[in-house]
């Protein structure tokens, strides 16, 4: 927070000055807030057509540089305010007695909005306090959810007489992390290109990141990658803080293909070296656009073409990624060479490589890394018996699921909601639903697994290949009743589907339009897009299959998936905090 004097001298109750402006700030009314952030008035387009309009960014993006040093403040929409601008702009504190824009009421408005935030800053008195003490507020704001506030008190700095309280580089840290909202994404990229055409010198990796990162938060991946760009226009070396913060960003928005052409840069980037963190980025992006082929030719050359050092993270998701693009060598491989290196192989890599036979339905394949994980001496858990009972059922191999089930109880693993899916799933392939009804009601009673709409799904699946659309009825209106679960879009196409081959026309039309109504209301789940192409073979079946990301803990999928993001570290250890949580 910085400072020193502010008044109060002794009083009981004394508040430092960076609390004192936080509080004043947000104490002010909207209408001050608005006055000074706004001055004109919104185009037809609106702040939402404005916020993330890439193409116009780029379009407009300058690197030009004016005298002077001092940051304008522009009100004019999304231009940065050239001289020659007809909007209204702040032209600095020494030319606010003689500016006189066109618009007289948009200029009283704007000029009271100052005078309520001077007079919060200042509480009326000489300023005694450094620079950073603003920035403290900023940040303090920010992280109270006050980015407009923020953002007004950034505007102050730039008003002032004194140079000394002109924002720097760290006024724009502070005002980028407070950023969390789309409609914020046009005040970080205004302010991005203030200083790009105006302050260069504050341009550097950790201003980059941060304004890449709040971009990241504000949904606007195409800003935040022209940012990127921006850095590389201006020769400013950008650092491996930099790649994170924008690979994290394509992670996010599944940009697969931008992510391989920024993590090829790196490798022309003096000083920056591709490493296993930016690898899991970029690859983890492939794997939420479920470009699994792409992504396994890219990850057989991480060593050899851009001598990364794999480490246990990079590995698991270079085994799964290739048992998701049908690679079982190289899985396997990737296996080999994790065990055969001084990387520490747990329960968790074993169940990386289990999940791609399983995925694939090979029972003999799942069965001998079983017989390897205990000749290691490491315990199963329940995701290993989770896999082996996948790759049994889709190997047709339901005796073998049978014997993985009783082998999990008889070691104590208690099963989780993934692996009663599955094994429901397995009885119902079998139209053993009298079993599988028996699991669900024990999840509850016995294991204390929580039911999910997979779950349910799986046994209504079972109920209508037994013909016993009546009771997957009312199994449709028990998991709404008993455990509070919305049906989802397999829900319906199992009922729908069965009401219609039946002939229950009429419940068939009753089960569509609800359905309608929760799709307008937002809250029917697509969980089909949870799932692969259905796949051929013995096993194959709607409700079997990948996913996304951590989709091994979530509710639709039986298979192996990356695991939770906590497990397999998640690849955001760098890029998403700011430069001093990096030790930058």
């Amino acid at each position: 927070g910085g400072g020193g004097g502010g008044g109060g001298g002794g009083a009981k109750g004394h508040v430092r000055p960076g609390e004192r402006i936080v509080r004043a700030m947000e104490a002010l009314p909207n209408s001050s807030v608005d006055d000074i952030q706004g001055g004109v008035e919104e185009d037809a387009g609106g702040a939402d057509a404005r916020a993330g309009i890439y193409d116009a960014y780029a379009a407009n993006t300058v690197s030009g540089v004016t005298g002077g040093g001092r940051m304008a403040v522009s009100f004019s929409g999304d231009t940065i305010g050239d001289e020659d601008d007809d909007g209204f702009v702040y032209a600095g504190a020494d030319d606010r007695d003689t500016y006189n824009p066109a618009d007289a009421a948009a200029a009283a408005a704007a000029n009271a909005g100052y005078h309520s935030v001077d007079k919060a800053v200042t509480n009326g008195r000489p300023l005694k306090f450094s620079p950073s003490t603003i920035n403290f507020a900023i940040k303090e704001l920010g992280e109270r959810g006050n980015f407009e506030r923020a953002h007004a008190l950034y505007l102050w700095m730039g008003l002032q007489k004194t140079p000394k309280y002109a924002p720097n580089r760290y006024t724009l840290v502070s005002l980028f992390g407070a950023a969390n909202d789309r409609a914020h994404a046009k005040v970080v990229i205004k302010v991005w290109r203030q200083a790009l055409r105006f302050s260069p010198e504050m341009i550097n990796s950790e201003l980059g990141s941060a304004c890449i990162t709040a971009l990241g938060r504000c949904e606007n991946w195409a800003a935040a990658f022209q940012v990127w760009r921006d850095m590389g226009n201006a020769g400013e070396p950008r650092s491996l803080y930099v790649y994170t913060a924008m690979l994290t960003v394509f992670r996010e928005s599944k940009r697969w293909e931008e992510a391989a052409e920024v993590f090829r840069a790196m490798r022309d980037e003096e000083g920056v070296k591709p490493d296993a963190l930016c690898a899991g980025l970029m690859l983890a992006s492939f794997d939420g656009a479920r470009k699994w082929r792409e992504a396994d030719t890219i990850a057989r050359r991480l060593v050899d073409v851009y001598n990364i050092e794999l480490d246990e993270h990079l590995s698991h998701t270079i085994i799964t990624l290739a048992g998701r693009a049908g690679d079982l060598g190289h899985a396997r491989s990737a296996f080999d060479r994790m065990r055969n290196s001084k990387l520490v192989v747990t329960t968790y890599s074993y169940n990386c490589l289990l999940g791609c036979y399983a995925r694939n339905g090979d029972w003999d394949g799942a069965a001998g890394v079983l017989a390897e994980l205990k000749r290691a001496h490491l315990r199963p858990d329940s995701y290993t018996f989770t896999h082996l009972v996948s790759a049994a059922e889709r190997s047709a191999r339901y005796d073998e699921a049978d014997d993985v089930w009783s082998l999990m109880l008889t070691n104590r693993v208690p099963p989780h909601t993934v692996a009663c899916g599955a094994y429901v799933h397995c009885l119902g392939q079998q139209g053993r639903w009298m079993e599988a009804e028996s699991i669900i009601k024990q999840m509850r009673d016995k294991w204390g697994a929580p039911r999910n709409a997979a779950v349910y799904n799986a046994l209504m699946g079972a109920l209508v290949r037994a013909d016993n659309v009546e009771r997957a009825l009312l199994v449709f209106d028990e998991m709404q009743s008993i455990d509070s679960i919305l049906p989802t879009e397999i829900t319906f196409l199992l009922l729908i589907r069965a009401c219609q081959e039946m002939g229950a026309v009429n419940k068939a039309m009753e089960l569509g339009s609800i359905r309608d109504s929760l799709a307008e209301a937002g809250s029917l789940q697509n969980d089909f897009s949870k799932y692969e192409p259905p796949q051929t073979g013995p096993g194959s079946a709607v409700g079997v299959g990948g996913g996304g990301p951590g989709d091994r803990y979530s509710t639709g999928s039986y298979n192996s998936g990356f695991g939770s993001e906590d497990e397999r570290g998640g690849y955001s250890g760098r890029g998403f905090g700011s430069e001093d949580e990096r030790g930058g």
